[in-house]
C-alpha cells in the first residue's frame, strides 16, 4: 500500500521485488504452507491484471528483457518470521 503505478512510472522504476511473508505463528498453526502459497497468488495476480506493467522475472536476463520492454520487472522472494 506504500505505492503505486504512477509513482513507479515517474521514478522510472525497471524492477521490484515482491517480497512474500508469512508471520511464524503461521507454521505453529499449521497455516504457513496455504498462507505463503495465497500470497504468492496475491502477486500473480498483480501482475496478470496489469499485464502491460508487470512482468514476472526469474533471472537476470528476463529483468533486462522486461525493462527494455517498458515494463516493470517482478520478482518474489519468500519469506517466513523465526522466533
Amino acid at each position: 500500500m506504500h505505492t503505486d503505478i504512477p509513482r513507479l512510472r515517474k521514478g522510472g522504476v525497471g524492477a521490484q521485488f515482491w517480497s512474500v511473508y508469512v508471520p511464524s505463528e503461521t507454521m505453529r498453526k499449521g497455516t504457513a504452507l496455504k498462507d505463503t502459497l495465497d500470497q504468492i497468488e496475491i502477486v500473480k495476480t498483480m501482475i496478470a491484471r496489469y499485464p502491460d506493467v508487470f512482468e514476472q522475472a526469474r533471472t537476470a536476463d528476463d529483468v533486462e528483457r522486461i525493462v527494455k520492454s517498458g515494463k516493470i520487472a517482478s520478482l518474489m522472494g519468500v519469506e517466513g518470521g523465526i522466533r
